[in-house]
């Protein structure tokens, strides 16, 4: 069974805590996706200290190259549009139509923010 790292400052990073739960499909309860951190409120501290770190970073970029990046992610995420609704139904529980959608409405942002 997969289990899942925090993503902070760039690096995957176990949880300091070792603890875990499983992510479980709602519609199927035996359908376990996974093993999902519980981390401590320091590490969701650290992460947002992080992510507010490397805002000047990015609000400094062109406007060129972040809409270059955003095209990019549009890209990947059009190139996996259907392994993406996938795993929203499996994690969600929602039905397959409802999951493209959602994908999809996330790539229309996308393209209007690139």
């Amino acid at each position: 069974m997969k289990r899942y790292r925090n993503y902070v400052n760039g690096e995957w990073r176990d949880t300091a805590t070792g603890r875990h739960a499983p992510n479980v499909n709602p519609a199927n309860t035996d359908d376990v996706l996974g093993e999902l951190p519980l981390s401590s409120r320091e590490e969701a501290e650290e992460a947002i200290a992080a992510a507010e770190a490397a805002l000047p970073g990015w609000r400094d970029t062109p406007a060129p190259e972040r809409g270059r990046v955003i095209a990019r992610v549009h890209r990947l995420m059009s190139e996996r549009a259907g392994e993406l609704a996938r795993s929203l139904t499996r994690e969600e529980g929602k039905i397959l139509r409802e999951a493209k959608g959602e994908v999809q409405k996330t790539l229309n942002v996308l393209e209007f923010v690139a």
